[in-house]
């Protein structure tokens, strides 16, 4: 077996496991500085004992380590870094089409992102495949005629994708603006067939759209286009996420989901109330429901411009018409109390397990805060409606929202009486873990009288055992001084199993602790979670931006007109078999790069030599 001198010595011997972390980092270096466009080192011949692992059993552990990863560059960089091992190595990852599956595009798109996704193609032959579209600008100043990535680089990059649609599983794509989104939406309107997808997440990454009062722009673009053709070609599709994303939602095709979240829409295209009804009753075996922000529209869209104002939902006929029997998950980031305890009264979940409620108005405005007692009051109340005739003979009005079911509870960002949080709480017998995130002492205080009857004051409490045990707790920028006086609280006083884990999670907050010292949390029993001090692989990095690019001239938003006449000649239609026939290639490639590359550097660029891979 010949081994590249990179990794030749490290297999054999063992001094490697004593050797100082400068000479580990300088091997680390070596392999991040591994290029795609070097073939591998044949120089020198080593025997190893790997080379007596038969080539399937090779493979697959290559194909483990590449998708036993949550950071889709993972799966980028490994094939690449076995690939270049050895020619043993070499052959066996080439054979394995299962690890270049992984497509992933980000903004500035340099001629190396282009090229290697035309391998990853080739290589993967027809595995389905997981794609990764990032065009976001961290230098984005947002204007929407202003971002770097236009329309027409959206364009370029479906038509390298669009050939491979029948292979699609899992699509990811992330933008600042709206007008690529509409392109792609507007591109893949008549997609005959995509069988293999199961999971889709779009995301135009402005939470503004979602404040009160704010309408959806560009207005130019606002008409809905359908999801897929309106999903007649999704007969896989599980999964969705549309954050700041709406479609045709008379047409949307959103059928049969086992998770669903909509986020951070604006109000005024949101689904009517009962289009939004008719859209979960067609998943009836949903899981997991997550909604931040608005559901279906109010009637009436509260004024900007007069401070908080209701939205009123007006459910009347609809209330408690939206049973899911299978959903153990909801998730409710609420900008708006009263609109909030509406969209509540229609939903029916016998089933549910786990509830995380998010204020998310602060997110808009950080001074922006208001009082959800009345949600607290509602769920333990259980002050919707009685179920309608058409619900099982076993759901009843307590089991619409069986909160003594309920084992994990997370909450974020939401200010309520001690009162309301400790009836609530009450109501929970099952609760087992306990997630609380930038969290005042309110909900401490609560949980040390949480055996206190609920009609008494906060400094009485009756004596009486605890209504839950938790087993973890998990706190993320609450009031520390809270949450040590919580811990150092005697045993009987606290809800929690004697070996509960109570846990701060600081990451991303840097290692001080302004208030309280470290010690004095670590004496109270608390674990504390800081930053990961190693540093992160500068190969699995985002590639760094391309100062050229954001000089690029941007080209006018696009219309129906303009993208009719654009998109005709590579429009996705079936052939007489039904396969859909491949769209001609891009108008042009250096839209897809930086706009400094010349038409020279482009040669090859749609067929480059696989092998430098």
């Amino acid at each position: 077996m010949t081994c590249h001198p990179a990794f030749g010595h490290s297999l054999p011997s063992k001094k490697n496991l004593l050797m100082p972390p400068s000479r580990k980092k300088a091997r680390s270096d070596v392999m991040d500085k591994l290029t795609l466009d070097s073939p591998p080192q044949t120089e020198r011949s080593l025997p190893v004992s790997i080379s007596s692992i038969a080539n399937e059993l090779l493979s697959r552990i290559f194909t483990l380590a590449t998708h036993d990863s949550h950071d889709p560059y993972d799966a980028i960089l490994y094939p690449i870094i076995v690939s270049h091992v050895c020619a043993t190595w070499r052959q066996v990852a080439l054979s394995t089409s299962e690890l270049w599956t992984s497509i992933i595009l980000t903004h500035p798109s340099p001629w190396s992102q282009l090229s290697r996704t035309i391998a990853y193609l080739s290589r993967s032959r027809r595995r389905p495949l997981s794609l990764f579209l990032d065009f976001r600008d961290p230098a984005w100043d947002w204007s929407e005629d202003s971002h770097s990535f236009s329309w027409k680089h959206m364009e370029n990059v479906i038509r390298l994708l669009s050939p491979h649609v029948l292979r699609w599983r899992c699509l990811e794509l992330l933008t600042d603006t709206w007008s690529p989104i509409f392109t792609f939406l507007w591109y893949i309107r008549r997609v005959p067939s995509a069988p293999m997808l199961e999971d889709i997440s779009i995301s135009r990454c402005n939470v503004y759209f979602a404040a009160q009062g704010v309408t959806f722009e560009p207005v130019a673009l606002k008409e809905p286009v359908a999801l897929f053709g309106g999903g007649g070609a999704l007969k896989s599709l599980r999964r969705v996420v549309l954050a700041g994303v709406h479609c045709d939602w008379a047409n949307s095709g959103l059928q049969g989901l086992e998770d669903l979240e909509l986020k951070y829409q604006a109000m005024d295209v949101m689904p009517s109330l009962p289009q939004f009804v008719d859209i979960l009753k067609k998943c009836p075996k949903l899981r997991r429901l997550a909604i931040f922000g608005w559901g279906p529209r109010a009637e009436t869209m509260p004024d900007k411009g007069t401070g908080r104002e209701s939205s009123p939902l007006s459910v009347g006929k609809f209330c408690g018409s939206v049973c899911l029997p299978h959903l153990e998950h909801f998730i409710l980031g609420f900008l708006d109390v009263e609109y909030a305890t509406d969209l509540l009264s229609l939903f029916c979940f016998p089933a549910l397990k786990s509830l995380t409620l998010e204020d998310i108005s602060p997110t808009l405005d950080p001074a922006d805060h208001q009082d959800a007692s009345q949600i607290f009051e509602f769920l333990a109340s259980n002050a919707s409606s009685g179920p309608p005739p058409s619900h099982p003979s076993t759901c009843t009005n307590t089991q619409c929202f069986p909160l003594a079911n309920i084992i994990h509870l997370e909450l974020r960002s939401v200010q309520a009486s001690q009162l309301e949080i400790r009836r609530f709480l009450l109501k929970l017998p099952s609760l087992q873990r306990l997630s609380l995130t930038n969290m005042g002492r309110d909900i401490f205080t609560a949980l040390g009288h949480i055996d206190a009857p609920a009609s008494s004051t906060a400094t009485t409490p009756a004596v009486s055992s605890h209504p839950f045990c938790l087993q973890h707790v998990t706190c993320v920028q609450v009031d520390r001084k809270a949450l040590v006086a919580f811990a150092q609280l005697p045993v009987e006083r606290k809800p929690l199993a004697p070996h509960c884990r109570l846990t701060l999670d600081i990451r991303g907050e840097g290692l001080a602790l302004s208030g309280v010292p470290r010690v004095e949390l670590i004496e109270a029993g608390v674990i504390i979670i800081a930053d990961d001090s190693r540093a992160r692989r500068p190969s699995l990095a985002l590639l760094p931006r391309d100062e050229n690019a954001a000089s690029a001239p941007t080209p006018p938003a696009p219309t129906e007109d303009s993208l009719a006449g654009s998109l005709s000649e590579p429009e996705i239609v079936a052939k007489d078999d039904g396969s859909p026939r491949r769209p001609s290639p891009p108008a042009d490639n250096a839209s897809l790069v930086p706009a400094s590359t010349s038409a020279g550097d482009l040669k090859g660029a749609t067929s480059p030599e696989l092998t430098d891979y």
